[in-house]
């Protein structure tokens, strides 16, 4: 949001399973983005990414734009917020359009993008969240990436689509707009990550971003500088919480805290002799247990 000191900022918010968090960004001249600040808070009303109590999920929000303001020293007034879930799937749709002019306008490309979009099969909850292009092709020319004010008569589009269940996503923009803020954007989990995280020459190779949360794990996939594939598992780190809690018979709080001190994802490379220190839900009473079980969990 605009202030006195006429920099922008841009405020982007994360409402997961485990955690909300906020982060203000300060856009500079060159377009660049520094953290100007970040607020955090446990999560609560969320479960595998998607709102279960709106009052909770909203007063969640609501402290962890509070925190983000208060180290950033700006106000919030909209947010750009991301969306996950297993609701998500992902579609390759191919759209054309017949150039009106000697060179492509813009209306030509957008022609083409919603004929692509006309063909995604929907049902009545469910609606497009995201859609990209993956490439043009002219005249039967592949790999075109930018074909405004080019010579052509066919124009032709491959487009990845992301749907999601509408009711899902109102929910969630419900609980933010309850927390006095609008929505300037949505925007894909698994994309969002993947545009901060992945350089141009590891998308041209092709490759996969896993994203694990707590609820929710994010994933999207690129081949040949485009993407292929979105989606969202109900499968995180709470499961692994969840199944180390009930097999070694301790609270939550305390299986998270043994995962993170003590675990580890192959069980071969743990001693067989190595035990550590858990206290027991109920009885609040010490025990020893194998490292290699836990790691086998």
């Amino acid at each position: 949001e605009m202030d006195d000191r006429a920099d922008k900022f841009v405020c982007g918010l994360d409402v997961g399973t485990t955690k909300v968090c906020a982060v203000v960004g300060q856009v500079d001249v060159a377009g660049e983005l520094a953290v100007a600040g970040v607020g955090t808070v446990p999560s609560a009303g969320m479960e595998r990414g998607i709102v279960v109590d709106h009052e909770l999920a909203t007063a969640a929000i609501r402290e962890a734009l509070r925190r983000a303001e208060e180290a950033s020293g700006i106000t919030i007034a909209s947010v750009y917020i991301g969306i996950t879930g297993s609701h998500i799937s992902c579609v390759n749709v191919r759209g054309r359009a017949y150039v009106a002019g000697p060179q492509v306008a813009q209306s030509d490309i957008d022609h083409a993008i919603a004929s692509a979009c006309d063909s995604v099969p929907l049902t009545s909850d469910r609606r497009i969240l995201q859609h990209t292009v993956r490439e043009f092709a002219l005249d039967g020319e592949r790999g075109i990436r930018r074909p405004l004010g080019m010579v052509g008569r066919q124009l032709d589009v491959n487009l990845h689509v992301v749907t999601g269940r509408g009711s899902v996503v109102d929910n969630l923009v419900a609980c933010v707009e309850a927390a006095r803020v609008s929505v300037a954007a949505q925007a894909l989990q698994a994309q969002a990550t993947a545009a901060a995280v992945l350089t141009e020459a590891e998308q041209r190779l092709g490759c996969a971003l896993l994203d694990i949360g707590g609820g929710t794990a994010d994933l999207a996939v690129f081949t040949e500088g485009a993407i292929c594939h979105t989606s969202a598992m109900h499968l995180a780190g709470n499961h692994v919480t969840m199944d180390i809690a009930k097999v070694l018979r301790v609270a939550p709080e305390e299986a998270e805290r043994i995962k993170r001190a003590y675990g580890h994802a192959i069980a071969d490379e743990v001693a067989e002799d190595e035990e550590v220190e858990v206290t027991l839900v109920g009885t609040g009473e010490k025990q020893m247990v194998s490292r290699r079980l836990l790691a086998e969990i």
